[in-house]
């Protein structure tokens, strides 16, 4: 596993940050994940 890489649990794609990894999900996976949790 690389270091400092997300997994995307649904479809296995790699995501450099939480925020881009949040963003597929909801928009790929229609997830509902409060993103103010980030900030």
């Amino acid at each position: 596993m690389n270091k400092g890489m997300l997994r995307c649990k649904v479809c296995g794609q790699w995501y450099f940050s939480h925020k881009k990894l949040m963003q597929h999900l909801i928009k790929e996976h229609d997830y509902e994940i409060v993103l103010k949790e980030l900030d």
